[in-house]
């Protein structure tokens, strides 16, 4: 991880492409990637991330997030998207 990384407690949208703009980390497709949308699309699933969550993961992959500060944006981000 390059730096400590405190979760807000709201503003999660705003956090997390101010984040991925600081480490200067994009989104890219992988071929696992691309697995998983034919199988979800196999499976007449009807779900897709948006670009905020495919930031949160290009964050994981690029080690600017560990697997819980992963987890707890997208929660935070989904609970703020959603209204739940």
């Amino acid at each position: 991880m390059k730096n400590k990384i405190t979760i807000p407690k709201s503003g999660f949208k705003d956090f997390i492409i101010n984040l991925a703009s600081y480490n200067k980390v994009e989104y890219k497709k992988t071929g696992y990637g691309e697995l998983a949308d034919n199988f979800t699309r196999l499976s007449d699933d009807k779900v897709e991330q948006d670009d905020v969550e495919r930031l949160v993961i290009a964050l994981k992959r690029n080690n600017v997030l560990n697997s819980k500060q992963m987890l707890s944006l997208l929660h935070g981000y989904l609970k703020e998207t959603l209204n739940v």
